[in-house]
């Protein structure tokens, strides 16, 4: 079971159908097993709607062109969400993004390797 996936359609229901957040998680979480996962799923759910002006700036910054498609749209708008560790803190990455940069420098970029977050 991929999460992120999970999140991006929970995602999709609300920005592209108009559903409810907490009607389109109450609809995608019971088939979620792990309660930790659940709870993972509801964290960037959340967090990507808090954030979503921001996000989809920093997105249409990154891209060449619009995504058409909204699932995709949802899975990168997770992606940039998606915490990781700096330091003692976690941030969700958007935070190490220079705004307004086409070309990101490499120190700005949050990566995920085998379990293990860093900054390359």
């Amino acid at each position: 079971m991929n999460t992120r996936l999970i999140a991006a359609r929970v995602l999709s229901r609300v920005l592209q159908d108009g559903q409810s957040l907490t009607a389109a998680l109450d609809f995608a979480l019971p088939a979620v097993e792990s309660a930790k996962d659940r709870a993972f799923i509801q964290a960037l759910c959340y967090g990507v709607c808090r954030a979503y002006h921001r996000l989809d700036f920093i997105l249409s910054e990154l891209l060449d062109k619009p995504l058409k498609d909204q699932e995709v749209k949802a899975l990168a708008l997770v992606g940039l969400y998606q915490p990781c560790r700096v330091g003692n803190a976690f941030l969700p990455t958007f935070y190490l993004i220079p705004v307004g940069k086409k070309n990101l420098p490499t120190l700005h970029y949050c990566t995920t390797q085998l379990g293990r977050v860093s900054i390359a």
